[in-house]
């Protein structure tokens, strides 16, 4: 649960590939496109087990995957110069939508 990542709101990652689209100043390239605020996978875990009213108390851990990155996260320094992109969702309001939007949908 300590390997850390980026984790970025599907809308966000909209804004930011209709600004790539649209930007006439940007004719080719690659951006990275992050929520910009690092979270270890416990942090994710005890986010989603607060918001979801799970009765897991707790994380469950299993074995890292062979292979798998210790860190990733974004360095969107190139989007918010080129394209004026910053995320605007934090990790918490994305997934609180994403659990009222499951709610929403089941009910």
């Amino acid at each position: 649960g300590s390997q850390i990542r980026d984790f970025t709101f599907v809308d966000d990652v909209v804004e930011a590939n209709l600004l790539a689209m649209m930007a006439s100043n940007v004719t080719d390239g690659f951006f990275n496109i992050g929520g910009g605020t690092p979270t270890t996978l416990t942090d994710l875990a005890n986010m989603m087990i607060k918001l979801s009213g799970s009765e897991i108390t707790e994380p469950i851990y299993d074995l890292p995957r062979a292979g798998d990155a210790k860190i990733s996260t974004a360095d969107t320094t190139k989007a918010a110069n080129l394209l004026g992109w910053r995320s605007k969702t934090t990790l918490k309001d994305g997934l609180h939508t994403l659990f009222q939007d499951s709610v929403n949908r089941s009910s």
